[in-house]
């Protein structure tokens, strides 16, 4: 999952995206949610889309298809995605922060769960730090064998063909380089040369990528690309929050400490009565104080604990963000909120 992500477009949001008021950043911007391109690698086909765009927060979402399920003669991108990507191999989301150069989040559409990518997944953080460079023409890939000793370059730009929203072009293009540090990894030192369409200048994503040098190279294309793709996926769901530790007594009240991936605004907290019949749970009204952006603390007074829950039974406790019923959490443990001594 996310191999094109992680492994080429990604590229161009960490390496350039961020700088203040760059060409990419300008591009990224104008962008609209449903530009979308599909990348040829070895053995599939990957969909990228971005999804939705609020500010400095992207979210991309990508479907790969093993190639032999793929038809390109016959092959309608959008309606196979509406038909919900039949064959598809692996679906998945990432949100991104450009502001703060941030992965915020990783989303399996397949499995319906968060993901914890591997350190290898999250290698392209450090392209965020990468310098590039706007390559002048003589730099450029060319057509044809270079010219012998001495001799001067005629030879034309190379530019590779796009199909945007079924019609084929072949627009001059900028291209922008960047090279990987010697770090002893299948990139090292690595020039990397991305290929953007300058007649589709609020278009985000590159139309070829060339990496060669060392010993790795690989050129990724594009095979088609355009506006308006409608994903049938449901939106990016928020990780539910998680309380972290068993209650406290605080002042006379109860304290839960909820550790949370982003600062929400009200939070619905139940008490489950663990020790008899399977009940619906009980809510819990709570004053809510936080400690920074990713811890709250929930702080339920005595009078809502008595008059809800029953001296010498134990609760498991079950929280979500208002207005995120999908964001459930609910702790393994039970734990004894009205003891005697709370008489």
């Amino acid at each position: 999952m996310f191999r094109a992500l992680i492994l080429t477009f990604v590229f161009c949001f960490s390496s350039f995206a961020f700088a203040k008021d760059s060409y990419f950043t300008k591009r990224v911007r104008g962008a609209q949610p449903g530009d979308y391109i599909v990348a040829k690698q070895p053995g599939c086909y990957c969909l990228l889309i971005l999804r939705a765009k609020d500010g400095d927060k992207i979210i991309l979402e990508e479907i790969d298809v093993p190639e032999y399920s793929v038809d390109l003669k016959t092959m309608d991108w959008k309606t196979w995605l509406l038909s919900k990507a039949p064959g598809n191999s692996s679906w998945g989301m990432i949100s991104i922060d450009l502001g703060k150069k941030e992965l915020l989040e990783a989303y399996s559409v397949t499995k319906r769960s968060f993901l914890t990518l591997s350190k290898e997944e999250q290698f392209f953080l450090e392209l965020l730090s990468l310098p590039s460079e706007r390559l002048m023409n003589q730099d450029r890939r060319k057509i044809g064998p270079p010219p012998l000793a001495g001799e001067e370059d005629h030879r034309s730009l190379w530019l590779p063909k796009v199909n945007f929203d079924g019609k084929i072009r072949k627009d001059p293009m900028s291209v922008y380089r960047s090279v990987w540090p010697k770090d002893g990894s299948i990139l090292s030192s690595c020039k990397i040369d991305f290929y953007f369409d300058e007649a589709l200048s609020d278009f985000p994503f590159p139309v070829w990528i060339d990496i060669y040098g060392g010993y790795f190279q690989a050129r990724l294309a594009v095979i088609e690309a355009g506006r308006g793709m409608v994903s049938p996926a449901r939106d990016m769901p928020k990780r539910p929050p998680k309380i972290s530790s068993a209650p406290t007594k605080e002042n006379g009240k109860i304290a839960i400490e909820v550790e949370c991936t982003e600062k929400f605004e009200k939070f619905e907290l139940f008490a489950l009565d663990a020790s008899g019949p399977l009940v619906p749970g009980i809510t819990l009204p709570h004053e809510l104080r936080w400690s920074g952006d990713k811890i709250a603390e929930l702080l339920i007074s005595q009078e809502v604990a008595q008059s809800r829950l029953q001296q010498g039974h134990r609760y498991r406790l079950g929280i979500r963000p208002a207005g995120y019923p999908e964001s459930y959490f609910e702790t393994e443990h039970s734990f004894l909120l009205i003891d005697n001594k709370s008489q």
